[in-house]
C-alpha cells in the first residue's frame, strides 16, 4: 500500500522536539511507536480480511467440487472531456482500456460461491502520465447453515483512479490519482418463527490514496434488525446501526442509528419499504447532537427481463474524502431491461446533495447514465454508454462538469 512520506517527517519532528525533555523521552518513543503500528495495522487488515475470507470461500468450495472457471477479455475505447475533474483547465483525453479476468463459480442446493480476480488497463492518447493499470478482486459466498439459517460473506477490492460509479462521485476531490478500496460484508440471518426473522451484520472499509492530499481511513459498521410479517402484504421492524470512520492521522467520528422500518408489498415482485428513525451523531470534533433519519425504497422485479428499484435517503454521513460529517440527501433510479433477446437497456439518475457543520463547502450533485448492450454472439458481448455527471459546490474549485462516452466490447472464453 501507499505510505505517505510527508507524515512521518511531520511525526519525527514532534519526536524530536518531545525527546530534547528528559522528562518526556519515554514518552515520545512510545508515541512514535504506537503511530507507526496504527498505520501499518489499517494497512494490513484488508490484506487479512481478503485472504481470510477467499481461504474459507475456497476450502467450502473445493470440498463441494463442481468449479466452473470462466475468462473475459475485454476492449473498449473511451472519450473523457474531463479526466481530472476540473472547474478550469479541463483536460480531454481518448483512453484505451484493455481489461483480462478470471471468475470461479460453484452452486449447489445449499450455498453459491463465486470468486473473481481482474484487471483493466488504461493508455492515454494524449496524456501518458495517465497511463495506469486497476488489478480487482470480488467474493461472494452464500450458506445456508440450516433451514432457518443463512450467512453470506462479500468482499470487494479495487484500485481506481477516477469514480468507480456515482455514490463514489459524489464527495470526491478533483484530480487523478489512485484510491485503494477495500469492502467486506459478513451477514447472519434466523428465522426464529415463521413470521419472525433476525438478522445481523458487520461491514468494514477501508481506503487508501495515492495522494497526501487526501486522509487515508477505516470504517466499521454493525448492525441486527427485527422484522415481524403481520401478513403477506406487510412486513414491520425495527433496525439498530453503528458506524465509525478513523482518519488515520486525524480523527474520528461515530453516529448510532435507531429506525422502525415497516415494508409493503403490492405485488409479489412490486414493494415498498419505509424507514423513520433518528441518527445520534459523535462528530470529528467531539461533538455530539441527534439528527432525524429517513428511507424510501421502491422495487419492482419482473424476472430476468425487467428490473427497477427507486430509493430517497436522508441520513448523516462519513465519506473517506472529507474529515466532517455531512448532512446529506440522495435520489436514486435504476431502470434495467432486456429490450429483445440479444438487446438490453439501462438508465440510471443520481441526485444528491450535502451540507456540512463545519467550514466545508456545501454541494449537490447530478449523474446520468444511459447503454445500450448487445449480444453478437453467444460468448460476444458489446454495448455503447453515455454518462454525464456535475458537481455544484459553494468552493468553485469543486465543480465540474464531465461527459464520458464508451464502446466496449468483451469476449468470454
Amino acid at each position: 500500500m501507499y505510505f505517505s512520506t510527508n507524515r512521518f517527517y511531520w511525526h519525527g519532528i514532534c519526536i524530536i522536539y518531545i525527546s530534547n525533555c528528559t522528562h518526556y523521552k519515554l514518552l515520545a518513543e512510545v508515541f512514535y511507536f504506537f503511530n507507526i503500528l496504527k498505520i501499518l495495522m489499517l494497512r494490513t487488515i484488508s490484506v487479512f480480511l481478503c485472504i481470510l475470507a477467499v481461504s474459507l470461500v475456497a476450502t467450502d468450495a473445493y470440498a463441494a467440487g463442481r468449479f466452473r472457471i470462466g475468462v473475459t477479455g475485454s476492449l473498449a475505447t473511451v472519450y473523457d472531456d474531463n479526466v481530472e475533474l476540473s472547474h478550469t483547465d479541463k483536460i480531454a483525453d481518448v483512453i484505451t482500456r484493455i481489461g483480462v479476468g478470471v471468475v470461479l463459480k460453484k452452486e449447489d442446493k445449499t450455498s453459491e460461491t463465486r470468486i473473481g480476480l481482474g484487471a483493466e488497463g488504461s493508455i492515454y492518447a494524449h496524456n501518458s502520465d495517465f497511463n495506469n493499470i486497476s488489478p480487482m478482486a470480488d467474493l461472494l459466498w452464500k450458506k445456508e447453515l440450516t433451514g432457518t439459517q443463512r450467512l453470506t460473506m462479500e468482499d470487494r477490492f479495487r484500485l481506481s483512479y477516477e469514480p468507480t460509479d456515482f455514490a463514489d462521485a459524489f464527495g470526491r476531490e478533483s484530480g487523478q490519482y489512485g484510491h485503494y478500496a477495500n469492502r467486506f460484508r459478513l451477514a447472519f440471518e434466523q428465522d426464529l418463527r415463521p413470521q419472525l426473522t433476525f438478522d445481523t451484520f458487520f461491514e468494514n472499509d477501508i481506503d487508501f490514496f495515492t495522494t497526501t492530499e487526501e486522509e487515508d481511513s477505516i470504517a466499521n459498521r454493525a448492525g441486527l434488525g427485527l422484522h415481524f410479517a403481520l401478513s403477506s402484504a406487510n412486513v414491520v421492524g425495527m433496525m439498530y446501526e453503528f458506524s465509525m470512520r478513523d482518519f488515520v492521522d486525524d480523527a474520528d467520528g461515530s453516529t448510532h442509528l435507531l429506525a422502525g422500518t415497516w415494508r409493503h408489498f403490492f405485488s409479489p415482485r412490486l414493494s415498498l419499504e419505509t424507514r423513520a428513525g433518528g441518527q445520534g451523531v459523535r462528530d470529528f470534533d467531539d461533538e455530539t447532537y441527534v439528527r432525524p433519519y429517513g428511507a424510501l425504497i421502491l422495487t419492482h422485479d419482473v424476472g430476468e427481463e425487467t428490473v427497477a428499484t427507486l430509493s430517497l435517503f436522508k441520513e448523516e454521513v462519513m465519506d473517506p474524502y472529507t474529515i466532517a460529517v455531512a448532512e446529506s440527501w440522495r435520489c436514486e433510479a435504476r431502470l434495467e431491461r432486456d429490450m429483445s433477446e440479444r438487446l438490453t437497456g439501462s438508465l440510471a439518475w443520481f441526485f444528491g446533495g450535502r451540507d456540512y457543520r463545519t467550514p466545508d463547502p456545501s454541494e449537490e450533485f447530478i449523474g446520468v447514465s444511459v447503454g445500450l448492450g448487445y449480444e453478437i454472439a453467444p460468448d460476444w458481448e458489446s454495448g455503447l454508454f453515455y454518462t454525464y455527471a456535475t458537481t455544484d459546490s459553494d468552493d468553485e474549485s469543486r465543480s465540474y462538469v464531465r461527459n464520458v462516452v464508451t464502446l466496449k466490447a468483451t469476449r468470454i472464453f
